[in-house]
C-alpha cells in the first residue's frame, strides 16, 4: 500500500481538525469554544516543536500560530511549516495576537505565508465566518487533488487542472466582457549559448534546483486571482483574469525580475539560467470562441518562439499569427508537444 501524506487521509464530512499554537490556557479554551460548534477537533501546541509535530502527524485543516509562543517568532514558525515536506500548502495558517497589530508585523506574517493576522479577543461571528471561508478553500483544494487537478506536493495546477480552470476564467471573461491573459514562463540557455556544452534544454526543464527556486518565486509572487499551473517541472503557466496585454507584459517583467540570478549546477560550479516569457492576451470580445487549450497553447507557442530565438532583449514574446501553437486537451499527456 503506498504511503499517504496526512492530508491525503480520508476525512469525515463536516468534521475538521485544527492545531492551535497557543501557550496561554485561557486563550486556548476561548478559541476552542468558538471552533468546536463548527465541527473542529482542536489540538493544543505550547511550543514550535510541538506545533510542527502535531501538524506533521495530523495534517490539519487549520493552523493558528500565536505570536506569544516562547521559542520562535510567528514568521519563523510559518516558514518552517511551509518548508516541511508533509505540509499541505493549501492549509490556512493564521497568526493570532493579543497585542495591537502594526503593519510591519502583519506584512512579515504575510510574507512568511500566513493567510491573515487576527487580534484577540476577536468578534466570534466574524472570526467563525473567516475561518469557514478559509477551510472551504482548503476543502476545494483537497477535492482538486483527489480529481488529480493539482501537481503533487507543489500545490500548483497540473495541465488538466489548469485547462479546467482556464475554461471557467474564459467563461467569466466573456460574461462580464473582462480582459484575460495567459503567460507561460520557461528557462532558456543564455543568449549565445551556455559556457558549459553539457548544459542542454532538457536539463533546464528538469533541474530540481531550478524547480525549487521557481516554486518559491511563484508561491511568493503569485496573485490570489491568478491561476498558476505548470507544463513540466520548470515551465509555469499563469492565467491572469482582468489582465490585458499591457498587464501581461507588466506581470511578465515583474516575475522575470524575481527570477534573475537563478542557476543550475554545472560541473563543480553553477551556470546562469535565463528565464523567458510568452504571452497571449485576446481582445475582450474573443474569449467566447477561445478554447482553454488555445488560450494556453498560444502563450506556450510565444514562449517557444522566445526560447528558440535566444536573442538578448527579447525575454518577453507575444503570440503572433506565425507562431506555432502548442495545444492540449483534458486528459492529454502534459509532456506531449512540449
Amino acid at each position: 500500500m503506498p504511503h499517504q501524506k496526512p492530508w491525503e487521509l480520508p476525512r469525515v464530512p463536516n468534521r475538521h481538525f485544527a492545531v492551535l499554537g497557543e501557550p496561554n490556557e485561557w486563550t486556548f479554551r476561548a478559541l476552542v469554544t468558538v471552533l468546536e460548534p463548527d465541527g473542529f477537533e482542536v489540538l493544543q501546541a505550547r511550543s514550535s516543536d510541538e506545533l510542527l509535530e502535531h501538524v506533521s502527524s495530523l495534517g490539519p485543516d487549520l493552523v493558528l500560530v500565536s505570536d506569544a509562543l516562547p521559542d520562535l517568532s510567528a514568521p519563523e514558525i510559518i516558514s518552517l511549516l511551509r518548508a516541511h515536506p508533509s505540509f499541505n500548502p493549501a492549509t490556512p495558517i493564521l497568526v493570532t495576537s493579543s497585542e495591537l497589530i502594526d503593519e510591519t508585523a502583519h506584512m512579515k506574517n504575510l510574507r512568511a505565508g500566513a493567510w491573515d493576522t487576527i487580534r484577540l479577543p476577536a468578534k466570534a461571528e466574524e472570526f467563525r465566518l473567516k475561518i469557514a471561508r478559509f477551510v472551504d478553500a482548503k476543502s476545494l483544494s483537497d477535492v482538486a487533488r483527489d480529481e488529480r487537478m493539482l501537481d503533487g506536493m507543489s500545490g500548483f495546477y497540473n495541465l488538466n487542472g489548469l485547462l479546467r480552470r482556464a475554461e471557467e476564467e474564459t467563461a467569466e471573461a466573456n460574461r462580464f466582457q473582462r480582459a484575460l491573459a495567459c503567460v507561460v514562463f520557461g528557462p532558456s540557455l543564455p543568449a549565445g549559448g551556455s559556457a558549459d556544452p553539457a548544459i542542454t534544454d532538457e536539463m533546464l526543464r528538469t533541474s530540481p534546483e531550478l524547480e525549487a527556486g521557481l516554486e518559491r518565486i511563484f508561491r511568493r509572487m503569485g496573485r490570489r486571482s491568478d491561476v498558476i499551473g505548470r507544463l513540466n517541472p520548470n515551465e509555469f503557466i499563469v492565467v491572469a483574469p482582468s489582465t490585458d496585454e499591457e498587464g501581461a507584459i507588466k506581470l511578465s517583467r515583474r516575475m522575470l525580475s524575481e527570477m534573475q540570478g537563478l542557476s543550475i549546477p554545472a560541473g563543480e560550479g553553477e551556470t546562469a539560467v535565463e528565464m523567458r516569457a510568452g504571452y497571449f492576451a485576446p481582445p475582450t470580445h474573443a474569449p467566447a470562441a477561445m478554447r482553454p487549450s488555445q488560450l494556453v497553447g498560444r502563450a506556450a507557442g510565444a514562449l517557444r518562439r522566445s526560447q528558440t530565438r535566444q536573442l538578448p532583449g527579447e525575454e518577453i514574446s507575444a503570440w503572433q499569427k506565425e507562431s506555432v501553437d502548442v495545444e492540449w486537451e483534458w486528459g492529454a499527456d502534459p509532456g506531449a508537444g512540449v
